[in-house]
């Protein structure tokens, strides 16, 4: 067993068939120990990449392109200083899906970088004011905490490899 995918399955099988696919007379951490770091690592880049992605939804990413633009930003420095500051903490992406923001989302999402300063300044406008409709323009704190990491992934995986029943065999049978 050495590829990421064959401990997975064993990690994900109940407890008698993850017995089964370990040798009774070796202690999984030795033998487990090489491929399950080599499954958190591959799941720990596609965590990774899945977050960054998250963040980084199609609204958002026009949005920065937009109030990147100078001359955005000279046109309604007010709008554009509300609006930059509430992008440094968005509500998360599915609460923008609210009747009153909704439409002004869609249409920003779907204008083009270059589009007329008119027409990009009545947009963000729109997008302002269904914002303060519905309660959306304060910021929203992210909860106190960091990210899971590499780490954290490792520990549930040893967790769901390791039964109670297992550690307190090793316990028992380790030297005094």
């Amino acid at each position: 067993m050495t590829m990421a995918g064959q401990v997975i399955k064993v990690i994900d099988c109940p407890p008698d068939e993850r017995r089964a696919a370990l040798p009774e007379d070796r202690n999984p951490f030795e033998f487990l120990q090489v491929p399950l770091q080599a499954a958190i690592d591959q799941l720990g880049e596609e965590y990774k990449q899945q977050l960054a992605e998250r963040t980084q939804d199609p609204f958002t990413k026009k949005l920065a392109q937009l109030m990147a633009r100078d001359d955005v930003m000279s046109a309604d420095e007010e709008l554009w200083s509300k609006l930059h500051d509430w992008r440094q903490q968005p509500p998360p992406t599915d609460a923008l899906n609210r009747p009153k923001v909704l439409d002004a989302v869609r249409v920003i999402r779907q204008m083009p970088a270059g589009a007329e300063l008119d027409l990009v300044m009545d947009r963000l406008r729109a997008l302002w004011e269904g914002l303060r409709a519905e309660g959306l323009d304060r910021p929203f704190p992210k909860p106190e905490g960091r990210a899971p990491s590499v780490r954290d992934l490792e520990l549930v995986c040893w967790e769901l490899v390791l039964t109670e029943k297992m550690v307190r065999e090793m316990v028992a049978s380790a030297p005094a």
